[in-house]
C-alpha cells in the first residue's frame, strides 16, 4: 500500500469515524490505513495500540447497551416500577466512560508511534486531544476535545505527503560521506 493510498483511507476513515450509523465504517478504514502506516514504518505498534482502541470501544457499547438494560430490568423487578432505570443509565454511562478513556489511551499511544515514525506531529496532537476529551467527558468539556481531536486526526492524515516513501529515502542517511584528502 502506498502513501497515497494510506493518506486517502485514513482520512475519508477519520471522517466518517465521526458521522453517526457509519462510523465502524470509518473505524475499519482507519485501521486499514494504520496498517498501511505500520507495515511501510515496521512498527508493529501503531496497528495493535489502534486494533485494541477499536475492541475497547465495541466492548464499551455493548457494555453499555447491557448494563443500561439488565440494570434497569432488576431495578424494576425489585421495585416494581422503571423509573428508577435512570440508575441503570448513570451506572451504564459511568461504565461507558471508562472504556472510552482505556480506548482514546491507546489511540493515544498509536498516533504517538505515527508521529514518531513519520514526523507529522498533528498526529500526537490529535491522540493527546482524544485522551483528554474522553477523560473530561463527565464534566462536558470532553466532548468538544474529544471532536477537535477527530478533526486533527482528519488533518493529520491529510497532511501525509503522496510521496512519502521517497522523502523518508533521501533524508539525509543515504548521502555518501566524502573522503578526506591527505
Amino acid at each position: 500500500m502506498d502513501w497515497k493510498t494510506i493518506k486517502l483511507l485514513g482520512g475519508i476513515g477519520a471522517i466518517l469515524a465521526v458521522v453517526p450509523y457509519v462510523n465502524v465504517a470509518g473505524w475499519i478504514l482507519v485501521i486499514v490505513a494504520l496498517y498501511g502506516i505500520s507495515k511501510q514504518t515496521d512498527n508493529k505498534n501503531i496497528f495493535n495500540y489502534y486494533l485494541i482502541s477499536v475492541i475497547f470501544k465495541f466492548g464499551g457499547f455493548l457494555l453499555f447497551i447491557l448494563g443500561f438494560f439488565s440494570i434497569a430490568f432488576i431495578i424494576s423487578a425489585i421495585q416494581g416500577s422503571g423509573s428508577e432505570s435512570y440508575i441503570g443509565l448513570i451506572v451504564a454511562a459511568i461504565i461507558l466512560i471508562g472504556v472510552l478513556i482505556v480506548s482514546a489511551y491507546f489511540v493515544k499511544k498509536s498516533f504517538i508511534e505515527v508521529s514518531k515514525e513519520t514526523g507529522i506531529d498533528s498526529f500526537k496532537t490529535a491522540g493527546n486531544l482524544i485522551f483528554w476529551g474522553a477523560v473530561t467527558l463527565i464534566v462536558g468539556v470532553g466532548v468538544i476535545l474529544y471532536l477537535i481531536g477527530y478533526i486533527m486526526e482528519i488533518v493529520s492524515f491529510f497532511s501525509i505527503p503522496d510521496d512519502f516513501a521517497f522523502e523518508r529515502a533521501n533524508t539525509g542517511f543515504n548521502e555518501q560521506i566524502p573522503e578526506k584528502e591527505n
